[in-house]
């Protein structure tokens, strides 16, 4: 009986997530595609500038497995790298608060903001 009622309990919530995804499945598809140019041509080369210029810095024009060890533990990389993690990790939690953000307005009721401001934009535009 118990059995029953805990797959009945994971079918449900089950249903509600999917229910949740195809409510919000233009506006996740959107962000996820904005998220993915901006993370193509702004992100992903900024990493590899600072990186480029972590072995300028440190004297390095290339890294092979003899030099890899001296560059990896000198202290201007450890920094560098330290700081590319936190970078990375702000993008990352950009990312999932975005995406929380869209799966909690139609519980909440509340109505996204992309939505506010696209139809701010409309009634601008007519009003010209």
């Amino acid at each position: 009986m118990q059995a029953a009622r805990f797959i009945i309990s994971k079918l449900t919530l089950f249903a509600r997530a999917a229910r949740l995804i195809y409510r919000n499945l233009w506006i996740t598809f959107w962000f996820c595609a904005v998220y993915r140019i901006v993370s193509i041509f702004l992100f992903q080369p900024l990493c590899s500038f600072l990186f480029r210029q972590i072995m300028r810095v440190t004297g390095y024009t290339y890294l092979t497995q003899e030099n890899m060890a001296a560059f990896f533990f000198h202290p201007l990389t450890l920094l560098g790298i330290a700081a590319l993690i936190i970078l990375m990790t702000f993008f990352t939690v950009i990312n999932f608060n975005a995406l929380i953000y869209i799966m909690d307005c139609p519980i909440t009721k509340r109505e996204l903001i992309l939505n506010l401001l696209s139809r701010l934009s409309l009634s601008i535009q007519a009003g010209s």
